[in-house]
């Protein structure tokens, strides 16, 4: 698998009146403006594929992907020799640096919605001639440089997400690594995450939760891009079929429930309890993934008893729940608790 062989998808907006979408592709980010009149002409399922991203609580994961790689590949298809030409890095190999990511060249492509010729012009601006950060970059408050850090240019791309083709999977000096990056639009939450996570590593770790291996770092030790944690090979419990659902989701709470009291224990609510965010392994074990909160408002996040004593109900009804239900008619529900 080639990384980076087709663009990645940093950011989408789209909308019956105006398609907007900033993607990644070799050295360089595109914005790309296309014409809706256009895309309508080229793929008659256009807005039926837009409905269903708006409205995807009838659908599976699996068929949510699939709508949105062809969305993908619609809007970027007649950007695809600009791109091209304007993309100049020599093809990367297969599991490039993450540093390849982190700067780049920026351009903004926008075809002409007046031109309904079969190939509209596109006209090209060039925002900056230099580098400029394709990931969210941010100074590491002084209270976390006592924490493990790993340069970008010391981590490798080994897997992308299927459909975003957003990399997540990491090789580092010590192996496999989970990659999350710092967004604008959820700031708050990754430092809600940053901040859980060095609460536990100085503690010595917690068992079956995904802890922090490293803070990926750029230009020196004191400018972060992401998190790095634990790789856990395993299936989702979203994804997990019904039947072993049915066997082993006593098990598996139960599981869950420890790791969640050993949080509670440090003052730290899980804020998430959903099917996406718990992780079974190849040993059958159930892990906690993602401590960022869920966006959940402050309150409901602060480590009183009434909360903790809440989180604790939200697990247990989580899995009765999911234990009736099959993976196609699960994938949406939760957070499970209280409402926000």
């Amino acid at each position: 698998m080639n990384t980076f062989s087709q663009p990645v998808v940093l950011d989408s907006d789209y909308s019956k009146e105006n398609v907007r979408i900033t993607v990644l592709f070799r050295n360089t980010q595109f914005t790309l403006e296309p014409s809706v009149t256009y895309l309508q002409s080229m793929d008659p399922h256009y807005n039926d594929h837009l409905n269903i991203m708006k409205n995807p609580v009838k659908h599976t994961s699996t068929q949510i992907q699939d709508f949105r790689i062809k969305l993908k590949n619609t809007v970027t298809a007649p950007f695809k020799n600009t791109i091209d030409s304007l993309s100049s890095y020599p093809v990367p190999d297969e599991h490039p640096i993450l540093e390849r990511l982190v700067k780049c060249k920026r351009y903004n492509l926008r075809q002409d919605s007046s031109d309904e010729s079969e190939d509209p012009e596109i006209y090209i601006r060039n925002d900056d001639d230099g580098p400029i950060p394709a990931l969210t970059l941010a100074p590491l408050p002084e209270q976390y440089h006592d924490l493990p850090k790993i340069d970008v240019s010391e981590i490798r791309v080994r897997e992308c997400f299927p459909g975003s083709s957003w990399p997540y999977k990491m090789d580092g000096k010590d192996g496999v690594m989970f990659f999350k990056p710092l967004l604008d639009f959820k700031e708050p939450d990754f430092w809600r995450e940053l901040d859980a996570l060095a609460r536990i590593y100085r503690a010595g770790g917690i068992g079956r939760l995904a802890g922090l291996k490293g803070i990926a770092t750029t230009e020196g030790p004191s400018t972060l891009v992401g998190l790095l944690t634990t790789w856990i090979e395993g299936t989702k419990l979203c994804d997990i079929g019904i039947q072993e659902r049915q066997s082993h989701s006593e098990e598996w709470c139960n599981q869950v429930l420890g790791t969640l009291g050993n949080l509670h224990q440090s003052d730290i609510i899980w804020g998430d309890a959903n099917a996406h965010n718990v992780l079974i392994d190849r040993q059958n074990d159930a892990w906690i993934i993602d401590l960022d909160g869920g966006g959940r408002p402050e309150h409901q996040l602060q480590p009183s008893q009434a909360n903790k004593e809440t989180e604790l109900e939200a697990v247990r009804k989580m899995f009765a729940t999911l234990k009736e239900l099959p993976p196609e008619e699960s994938q949406w529900l939760g957070p499970f608790g209280p409402k926000y």
